[in-house]
Order: structure tokens, then C-alpha cells, then sequence
């Protein structure tokens, strides 16, 4: 969870042992037992925080379970998942991921 501001103040009290990214130690609550993060920026600090526990792709190019049309262009960077539909005439740019 992150908080810039007071109103999600309520939600503390419903978390256990979990992490919160707070803007101000203002906001910290020394009557509940979390652990906190505070940063200037906590939409940033928790999109990179998501991130970094994100699954890794497990396949790379094109899966043989995906479905692409012969005319599609795509680029050696892309991974096409499987059961993904790739239609004529379409054009995949490097490092893109298409899922169904």
C-alpha cells in the first residue's frame, strides 16, 4: 500500500505485517506494527517495488501455441504468448509482450 496523504489513514489499521510507502513520517502510526517506507515519491517507489516481484517472462519470440497471421511483422525483441492472436498485416515493435 502506499498513502500521500491522510485519507488512507482508516486502511492502516487493517494491515498485518505488511509494508507501507508513506510520503511524511507524519503519517507513520507507532500504534500499529508495520513496517514503513518513507519516500518523496511513493506512486514511483511502489510501481518499482511491484515491478522487481513481478513474474519474468517465461518464454522468449513467439510461442508455437500463439497464432500468427504469415503477413504479421514482428520484431526479434517481441514475445508473443501463447494462445495470443497476432492478425494480418499487424506490426509488433521490439521488447513488446502480447498476450491473449
Amino acid at each position: 500500500m502506499f498513502s500521500s496523504g491522510q485519507k488512507s489513514q482508516p486502511y492502516l489499521e487493517t494491515l498485518k505485517g505488511e509494508v507501507v510507502v508513506l510520503t511524511t513520517k507524519k503519517l507513520v502510526r507507532n500504534d500499529f506494527p508495520i513496517n514503513y517506507l518513507i519516500v518523496e515519491e511513493p506512486k514511483k517507489v511502489f510501481a518499482q517495488l511491484a515491478k522487481s516481484f513481478a513474474p519474468k517472462n517465461r518464454w522468449v519470440g513467439v510461442s508455437s501455441k500463439a497464432e500468427v497471421h504469415s503477413s504479421a511483422k514482428i520484431a526479434a525483441s517481441a514475445i508473443v504468448a501463447p494462445f495470443a492472436v497476432i492478425s494480418e498485416g499487424a506490426e509488433v515493435g521490439p521488447n513488446t509482450v502480447i498476450y491473449p
